[in-house]
C-alpha cells in the first residue's frame, strides 16, 4: 500500500456535467451498464470499461472493474451507470458499492472522483451528494 507521501497529486476532475452528458445516452438502455472510467494526472480518459448487467443491478467485484484502470497507468477514475427505471436516485445497493470501490481504488493508490448515476429523468452525482465514502461506517 502507498503512503500518504507517494501518492499522485488529485488530478482536475472532468466536471459531473461533462459526464452526465457524455454518457446521457445510456439513459435509455434497457438494462444497467456500468462504464470505469481511467483518469491520468490531467483529468484525461484514459480508458472504458463497461459491465453489462440486468433491469435492476449490474453485478461487478471492484478488482474487475479495476483491472482495465490499473493497466493504463491511470491515477483516479470515474464511474458512470445507468438507472432504466428513469430515476437517477441512488439505490442503497449503489451507494454500497460506491463505497467499496473507493476503498479498493485506494489500496491501490487511485482516486475515486465521482460516480455518475444517467437516467431518462436526470442524472445524479454521488460526489455532489457526499456519497463517495468508505463502505465501513
Amino acid at each position: 500500500m502507498l503512503g500518504d507521501c507517494d501518492r499522485q497529486p488529485a488530478p482536475r476532475l472532468i466536471s459531473a456535467t461533462d459526464l452526465a452528458a457524455r454518457y446521457a445516452h445510456m439513459a435509455l438502455l434497457p438494462v444497467e451498464v456500468l462504464v470505469v472510467i481511467g483518469l491520468d494526472g490531467n483529468g484525461f480518459l484514459r480508458s472504458e470499461t463497461h459491465f453489462r448487467g440486468q433491469v435492476a443491478h449490474v453485478a461487478v467485484r471492484p478488482a474487475q472493474a479495476l483491472r482495465a484502470v490499473v493497466a493504463t497507468g491511470a491515477t483516479a477514475l470515474a464511474l458512470v451507470h445507468n438507472h432504466p427505471s428513469g430515476r437517477s436516485r441512488p439505490s442503497a445497493a449503489d451507494v454500497a458499492f460506491t463505497g467499496r470501490m473507493a476503498d479498493a481504488a485506494r489500496l491501490l493508490g487511485l482516486a475515486l472522483v465521482d460516480h455518475i448515476i444517467v437516467a431518462s429523468r436526470g442524472w445524479t452525482s454521488l460526489a455532489q451528494r457526499g456519497l463517495l465514502g468508505r463502505s465501513d461506517p
